[in-house]
């Protein structure tokens, strides 16, 4: 009997160390597995970490980068403000020759060139760190169209170009777009225009509405010209970045070669793009179509403020570069107008605290040294709620022309915005708007 049980005693001596091994090797397993996830934990935690500290150093290098753009704008702006506006002046000179008056519009011109070169590299280095963006507002769509054709009237006339200007009448009086960047896309393709057409040639700016509803019209926008074409195997080339177009007349590049990529961007930004018909020695057709809302509220607000000549305004300019103190001085003078110039923050919070009542609108430089516009902003609104005073309309002038400017004053609490270099046109409109308030 005992010899019969011990088959099955082995046996499950058997299993039982068999079962023993395997809790063992179970055990021992777990053990490995446990470590390992703790490792691959502790791998993941550190691979986190150093994710962490790579996103924070490309973002403290992104912010770096924007700001060396946002400061370099300023720096190249601001000696081109007083450049292009002495020059202005200058030109348009009784005192000057015609010789002088000749040299004095041969340095605007090339000011006005280097302006748009560097607002070019500009554009384009905010397209690639994808900071270009797209700002709407109201606005008058004939004036519009109208202020790009007179900055380049000049040019056209001193090679004899026949324009037209042909602008559909039943285009909606004020549409809502990115003001700014439409008359950009505008002024490049009349730019390319002119500099591709020989003389006594022929360009076409044709403004046509293609459809209206109470809410939207599409436009369509063309520029035509008899110039020299584009070969056929080039035209999709040109919308690329740094592809510059030879004239064949000198044998010389023209431009950066980034304005038409920047115009296309621009336009797919408003789900739009370029479309180009051209033949070789016949000429090109430049086109696009902007959808885009129709405005009723603007075209009373445009009512309201009627430019004048005969301003009645006194005003306070902050300004510390003093070669742009001096060119406001002339611009003011030319205009008979009122100007006092402050030249820093505390200064212009000092003479504004000192006469409040005197001034009626303030025209404040944000990058200002020891204490900039935004802060002078803020000490004069406080003193003015302190003195339970009316809120004077402080306006932004800037030479960074970075992204959301506009819209950051504008949320700060200030009135308007300028954008350097300042604009007669522009500012005329401005002081406009305010001497009827």
């Amino acid at each position: 009997m005992i010899e019969e049980q011990n088959p099955w005693k082995k046996r499950f001596e058997r299993e039982r160390n068999a079962r023993k091994e395997s809790e063992a090797l179970l055990e021992e397993k777990s053990i490995e597995l446990w470590q390992i996830n703790q490792d691959l934990e502790k791998e993941v935690e550190k691979r986190t970490k150093d994710l962490e500290s790579a996103l924070i150093e490309a973002n403290k290098a992104h912010k770096a980068k924007s700001d060396f753009l946002a400061n370099m704008s300023h720096e190249i702006r601001t000696p081109l403000n007083a450049i292009i506006g002495f020059a202005q002046y200058l030109s348009k000179s009784e005192k000057l020759d015609t010789k002088d008056s000749k040299y004095a519009s041969i340095i605007e011109t090339s000011a006005v060139s280097l302006l748009s070169i560097i607002n070019d590299i500009l554009d384009f280095s905010k397209i690639e760190n994808g900071n270009f963006e797209i700002f709407k507002n109201k606005c008058e769509t004939y004036k519009l169209c109208k202020n790009v054709v007179e900055l380049f009237s000049q040019k056209m006339g001193e090679k004899y170009i026949d324009f037209n200007f042909n602008f559909d009448e039943n285009i909606p009086k004020s549409i809502v777009t990115d003001e700014v960047r439409l008359k950009q896309v505008i002024s490049n393709l009349l730019s390319n225009a002119i500099k591709f057409t020989q003389e006594e040639g022929s360009i076409t700016f044709n403004v046509k509405l293609i459809e209206k509803n109470d809410n939207l019209a599409l436009l369509l926008f063309e520029i035509i010209d008899n110039g020299l074409g584009i070969p056929k195997e080039k035209i999709e080339a040109i919308l690329t970045p740094f592809i510059q177009l030879e004239n064949v007349t000198n044998k010389q590049h023209v431009g950066t070669g980034l304005g038409l990529s920047i115009c296309n961007n621009i336009l797919k930004l408003l789900d739009s793009k370029i479309e180009i018909e051209s033949e070789e020695n016949k000429g090109s057709k430049f086109s696009f179509y902007l959808e885009c809302n129709i405005s009723s509220e603007l075209e009373e607000e445009l009512d309201e403020y009627v430019e004048e000549e005969n301003y009645n305004i006194n005003v306070l300019l902050a300004e510390d570069n003093s070669a742009n103190q001096e060119l406001m001085k002339l611009v003011f003078e030319e205009l008979k107008l009122n100007l006092t110039i402050a030249t820093n923050g505390f200064d212009v919070i000092e003479k504004y605290i000192h006469n409040p009542n005197l001034y009626d609108i303030i025209l404040m430089d944000i990058n200002m040294p020891e204490i900039n516009g935004i802060e002078a902003y803020k000490e004069i609104r406080a003193f003015e709620k302190k003195k339970s005073l009316n809120s004077t309309p402080i306006v932004a002038l800037t030479a960074n022309a970075i992204k959301g400017d506009k819209e950051r004053f504008i949320d700060l609490g200030m009135n308007d915005y300028l954008s350097k270099p300042i604009k007669l046109p522009e500012l005329k409109t401005l002081l406009s708007k305010y001497s009827k308030k």
